[in-house]
């Protein structure tokens, strides 16, 4: 009776490790995926600003440029209003 007991008690024991084990590996992998999908979201928001910023320099140089060749168009036209 007492050695059926101690095997019970070992085995439930053992399964309780197990599924221990099993809980561990679970957080691990849950854990490994998280980092993944943060670093995966980092890069989408530097690559997100990155494009932005290239856009919006882009604009900002197309305007200059466009304020340069209206001011030579106005200044071409009235000599008197250039700075030379």
């Amino acid at each position: 009776m007492v050695v059926v007991v101690v095997e019970v008690v070992v085995e439930v024991v053992m399964m309780m490790v197990v599924v221990m084990v099993m809980v561990v590996v679970v957080v691990v992998v849950v854990a490994v995926v998280v980092e993944v999908v943060a670093a995966a979201v980092l890069v989408l928001v530097v690559v997100v600003m990155v494009t932005t910023e290239a856009v919006m320099l882009t604009k900002l140089q197309s305007t200059y440029h466009h304020q340069q060749i209206n001011t030579q168009l106005f200044t071409d036209r009235m000599p008197f209003l250039s700075p030379n």
